[in-house]
């Protein structure tokens, strides 16, 4: 799962409630923290916050397959 947010509260409650429930968890707080991940990684779902400063998340959305 993915997790690309700024907010870092939120990153963080999320992180914990992954941990818990045993979901493996990627956080990223920018496109450019994104962009840095491996390009081979694969992800079943994507929570996408919808403002990222200059881009959207329906932006970013449009960046997967």
């Amino acid at each position: 799962m993915l997790l690309l947010d700024d907010d870092p509260l939120f990153c963080r409650i999320m992180s914990k409630v992954a941990a818990k429930n045993k979901i493996a968890l990627s956080v990223c707080s920018s496109v450019e923290e994104f962009g840095q991940l491996p390009s081979h990684r694969q992800f079943d779902v994507a929570i996408i916050d919808y403002f990222l400063g200059d881009i959207t998340g329906l932006e970013i959305a449009s960046l997967f397959r």
